[in-house]
């Protein structure tokens, strides 16, 4: 059994969580790096199992693990959380998204054309992270 595209939607937009960090790495040339991410937490492995199975039929990849003591999806794959983001077809301006996912979003436009890979970027994300 699969979940239809309504009911992944609806997940996604009331489960998941989007986030999104500035960590120190001495391999990038700005000394930082950006990782972004999607999380889904649920008491149920089988809903956490069905629900990657069929994020894996729409070409999204997400991991398996645990945070606390129930388990999660965890899609970090930039490709991957373009065909989420894709599929879930959110616009920055509506009413309808948390403060949460219009900052992920904000970020996600910089991630997602490598500006994030200049210092401008950096300090635009890190000004988005302190809003």
């Amino acid at each position: 059994m699969l979940i239809s595209p309504d009911f992944i939607n609806g997940v996604l937009y009331t489960k998941a969580n989007p986030s999104f960090t500035v960590v120190r790495d001495g391999n990038f040339s700005t000394g930082y790096r950006v990782v972004m991410a999607i999380v889904i937490s649920h008491p149920s492995m089988e809903f956490i199992d069905l629900l990657q199975r069929t994020l894996l039929q729409l070409e999204i990849d997400a991991r398996v693990g645990r945070r606390g003591t129930y388990p999660t999806l965890r899609i970090m794959k930039k490709k991957s959380i373009e065909a989420t983001l894709d599929c879930m077809e959110i616009a920055y301006e509506s009413d309808c998204i948390s403060k949460k996912w219009r900052k992920f979003l904000l970020v996600w436009e910089i991630y997602s054309t490598n500006r994030h890979l200049t210092q401008k970027g950096i300090d635009e994300i890190i000004e988005i992270l302190d809003s």
